[in-house]
């Protein structure tokens, strides 16, 4: 049997025990899915059996618990499902990958990057990889990239920056599946910015290297100063409301999509550097970026002032769960 996400077992945890989460199709008097009991009353099985705390005990029904997650920003539906040949494992597996995307994407992330991310994540799922370690891979690949822009290899650089979107979505996409979250990963965002920021100075150091004209300072300063005030913008939006400002509203949500970020700018400039525009998609991405803080400005500003937060929840809970495979 497997039970798909962290959702669950978070239902589980957090109710008050003794309660337990029926097994899919189960006989009568088979064992739970999981159960939550205390010290006393796994004593109690231990000595008078599991019926002894079964019988007065709640069962968690899936489609009555909340299905908000906020490490996949939207809402990831309930599996629980027996599993007992490696055809159903398997598939099982692919549907704890699928389950394991979140759901507020750019379009790159939503249309391509799921094609080839999820054949390495099951891969990986069955190697002693780490997500830790896919994080690092990508950090070091990123650093490469910016010497390479810096140098101008630009065609080759954006080429390679697609591996690093599609690595960047494993390492996430792996840990949910596997359980495997750390601290590293809650900071991903961080190396994240460094790295996007070092390619935005590489490109820029190279125009200005290469045209002898300083106003490319100015350029690629504005682009890096706008993407820090938007970053800005989805953290007072995560502070005020407990969610990221893609989540509080469908236009938020489609906005998204197309929304002056890494990935959009990494296909403009891949595009446009084959094309041999380079300048002239470098200042698109600085336009596009400052249509992004201003529409993420307004919206940040209609939400407070309709004042509508979601605080987020806890999801630390100091419980004794019981799983039965």
């Amino acid at each position: 049997m497997y039970i798909s996400c962290d959702f669950v077992l978070y239902s589980v945890l957090t109710h008050t025990p003794p309660h337990w989460l029926p097994a899919p199709r189960a006989a009568p008097g088979a064992l739970p899915a999981a159960a939550l009991l205390s010290h006393a009353q796994l004593d109690t099985w231990a000595t008078d059996g599991r019926e002894a705390w079964l019988q007065q005990s709640a069962a968690l029904k899936p489609e009555r618990l909340d299905d908000y997650s906020p490490a996949h920003r939207g809402p990831v539906p309930f599996y629980v499902c027996m599993v007992t040949t490696p055809e159903e494992a398997r598939a099982a597996t692919q549907t704890l990958i699928r389950a394991a995307q979140k759901r507020a994407l750019d379009l790159p992330a939503l249309l391509l990057d799921p094609i080839f991310e999820n054949r390495l994540v099951f891969w990986l799922c069955n190697t002693r990889i780490t997500p830790n370690q896919v994080t690092v891979c990508t950090g070091l690949l990123g650093a490469c990239i910016a010497v390479l822009l810096l140098h101008g290899w630009l065609r080759l650089g954006m080429t390679l920056a697609y591996a690093v979107e599609v690595l960047d979505g494993v390492d996430g996409k792996l840990a949910r599946t596997k359980l495997q979250t750390s601290r590293l990963g809650e900071l991903e965002h961080v190396l994240d910015f460094f790295m996007e920021h070092a390619w935005y100075l590489a490109l820029t150091s190279f125009f200005v290297t290469r045209t002898h004209q300083s106003h490319w300072w100015w350029v690629g300063g504005s682009l890096m100063a706008s993407d820090f005030l938007d970053n800005m913008l989805y953290y007072a939006g995560h502070v005020w409301f407990g969610q990221q400002l893609d989540e509080l509203a469908p236009f938020d949500r489609g906005f998204r999509l197309i929304a002056g970020r890494r990935n959009i700018y990494a296909w403009l400039w891949l595009v446009g550097f084959w094309a041999g525009f380079s300048t002239h998609v470098f200042v698109a991405a600085l336009a596009w970026a400052l249509v992004t803080v201003g529409v993420h400005s307004v919206r940040l500003a209609y939400h407070v002032h309709r004042r509508v937060p979601r605080m987020p929840q806890d999801r630390r809970p100091g419980r004794w769960v019981a799983m039965f495979f």
